[in-house]
């Protein structure tokens, strides 16, 4: 299991979604980009549950050998970032 300090989660998260993208699996950081910013003071669950929200692209027209490819990425990914 990777845990991480909520010092260093954002960068955590930042590191997944680069290193998929770098590495040819195109995530998705919900929120990642805002339109309209979550307000913090507002909605303080709501803004930091944004920060570390990633969408995998799965869908219906995924191939095999894509889904594959998104596991296996992630996975040294995540064994890098341990």
């Amino acid at each position: 299991m990777i845990t991480k300090s909520p010092s260093n989660k954002n960068i955590f998260h930042k590191n997944i979604y680069f290193t998929n993208s770098a590495r040819g699996v195109e995530l998705i950081s919900l929120y990642y980009r805002l339109v309209n910013p979550i307000n913090k003071r507002e909605f303080p669950i709501s803004h930091r549950i944004s920060k570390d929200i990633i969408n995998f692209p799965i869908h219906q027209d995924i191939s095999i050998d894509e889904l594959i490819k998104i596991v296996n990425v992630t996975k040294e990914v995540l064994n890098e970032s341990k």
